[in-house]
């Protein structure tokens, strides 16, 4: 099966997304790729890709093992359903299927599950204009623990930058929101930007302004909407 990286869910992929195909037998040794432009060939695999439209194309690698290798979908894959074939360095072959649509959100999550706190941090903006970066959440006990974010000085503007994949394409920033939640309590807010974070392949950035309305209402729910496509739910905490 071929999911997004990010989630490891979905039922479509995007061009440019960053993907995890798994199953057996899908590379003969583990290896992570250790410079970009990323190598179509890492410890001997090769993933092709062959699109609705009949063209094939080898996928830029990130990382292969035997039982899961993870890819890009390469750029101009057409839409509609997709074969994935994937060679390992002894020459056995596997095949599965995709559908690839234009947009498909998911979101990184520091756990690596698709689960908890997203991966990406705090930015705040104080009223003399200083930024500050603030962490999202901590390791401790053997696991990710989400830290509070203080929304509640009102002459400062915060905002949550997500990284995740499959949004770049969105075709009108309108089309794209957020929205907290808790029981009892649901809060839409804004989406300044939705798209590529600009240095690492296939990642893409969303930055979210949190107002100060959102003080006091610990754990939640953080669900982004592209397109009418809702990302897989993380979790924010504040105080």
């Amino acid at each position: 099966a071929t999911v997004s990286a990010a989630s490891f869910a979905g039922s479509a992929i995007t061009p440019e997304a960053i993907v995890s195909s798994f199953g057996t037998n899908l590379a003969t040794t583990t290896e992570t790729a250790k410079q970009t432009p990323l190598p179509t060939t890492l410890g001997g695999t090769r993933v092709f890709v062959r699109d609705s439209s009949g063209v094939e194309r080898q996928a830029p690698l990130f990382f292969v093992s035997p039982g899961q290798v993870n890819f890009q979908i390469p750029v101009s894959t057409a839409p509609g359903e997709a074969m994935v074939t994937i060679i390992n360095g002894g020459g056995t072959a596997s095949i599965g299927f995709m559908r690839v649509s234009g947009v498909a959100p998911s979101v990184f999550t520091f756990s690596a599950t698709g689960a908890g706190a997203p991966a990406g941090y705090v930015l705040r903006v104080r009223a003399n204009g200083a930024q500050v970066t603030e962490p999202l959440a901590q390791y401790t006990g053997g696991q990710w623990v989400t830290l509070p974010i203080d929304v509640s000085n009102t002459t400062e503007q915060v905002f949550l930058v997500l990284y995740g994949t499959g949004f770049r394409y969105r075709s009108n920033l309108n089309t794209t929101s957020a929205r907290l939640n808790t029981t009892g309590w649901s809060l839409d807010t804004p989406v300044l930007y939705a798209g590529a974070q600009g240095s690492f392949v296939g990642l893409d950035q969303a930055n979210i302004r949190i107002p100060s309305s959102a003080t006091g209402h610990g754990e939640v729910n953080l669900q982004l909407t592209v397109e009418g496509r809702n990302a897989n739910a993380v979790r924010v905490r504040f105080r």
